[in-house]
């Protein structure tokens, strides 16, 4: 993370992004780079935002489900970033935030 608690361009994203173009799944993308699950999370939305992949990573994954569960797993500028990686709003409080990233699945 960087000064402003944003995730930082993971540097094994270009290599991620050749799996996934060759059609690998994210647990199989993850595991090929041995990457640990936030690094992967935030690769996936990165290639969401590309339109290299198609299924969010919340679908993905086990991660948070519900908007106390993000609230409780993030800082705001993450839940931030990740909306706005995902063209969402990036205003109001972390539930609300969550919120909607858990509609836009």
């Amino acid at each position: 993370m960087n000064s402003k608690g944003l995730i930082a361009k993971p540097s094994r994203l270009p290599e991620a992004r050749e799996l996934a173009k060759k059609g690998y799944t994210f647990e199989e993308v993850q595991k090929t780079l041995e990457l640990p699950t936030p690094d992967m999370e935030n690769i996936w939305l990165i290639l969401k935002q590309e339109r290299i992949v198609e299924t969010p990573a919340a679908k993905v994954l086990l991660g948070p489900k519900t908007a106390i569960e993000y609230d409780r797993s993030y800082t705001l500028e993450q839940l931030r970033h990740m909306a706005k990686s995902l063209g969402l709003s990036t205003s109001g409080s972390k539930k609300e935030i969550a919120a909607r990233l858990i509609a836009r699945g």
